[in-house]
């Protein structure tokens, strides 16, 4: 037997009659990423109607960003031990890791609270710092007395929108990224049939 013959991989081997085909799987993630990617990126809202007894019927309409980037996500697990086996993909896939967490730290919000001491009340910072939905009430010192906080529902929308089209943005190339490792595993090379 030549040398040649032993080839050793570490690259997982999935047998052609075996329940579980990954290929199928990956694929069925991909049409994920494009179907939530085809729509248009927008925020989350709030939609009410009015029943016809005038009682309002709420309903949230979930933020196409987040469902595309949960997408994305989703398939980056997906393909993680082809990920760590190529020394390349694994550095871009850092890359991209760590300018999302940069994005994160700026427009970050740092949670506070109330503080009761000799009658007076003050606000301090928790340490705590995240993303906080749209919508939620966040503390913010005033613009004219910066001693004074309040607590101000939405306070943080702006930045938390702007945080979220940014990552977008990194998404966007983690899932052309991705798509190029797949594309170099031949994960859907035609099979001949006969």
């Amino acid at each position: 037997m030549e040398e040649s013959d032993e080839i050793i991989t570490e690259e997982a081997e999935y047998s052609t009659k075996s329940e579980f085909s990954k290929p199928k799987i990956v694929f069925n993630a991909m049409q994920k990423c494009i179907e939530s990617r085809a729509k248009e990126m927008k925020p989350g809202y709030e939609n009410t109607k009015l029943t016809r007894d005038g009682l309002p019927i709420r309903t949230w309409v979930e933020d196409s960003r987040l469902v595309f980037i949960g997408s994305v996500i989703a398939l980056k697990s997906l393909l993680s031990p082809e990920i760590k086996n190529n020394s390349k993909y694994s550095e871009k896939i850092n890359d991209f890791e760590k300018t999302i967490n940069e994005k994160k730290e700026t427009y970050s919000y740092e949670e506070m609270i109330r503080n009761h001491t000799q009658g007076t009340i003050t606000w301090e910072k928790t340490g705590r710092k995240y993303i906080p939905e749209i919508g939620s009430v966040v503390v913010l010192p005033s613009a004219i007395s910066p001693g004074i906080a309040s607590e101000i529902k939405g306070g943080w929308d702006n930045k938390t929108n702007l945080y979220w089209d940014m990552v977008l943005q990194e998404y966007d190339l983690m899932f052309a990224c991705l798509n190029r490792l797949i594309n170099q595993l031949n994960f859907f090379k035609q099979k001949i049939s006969y």
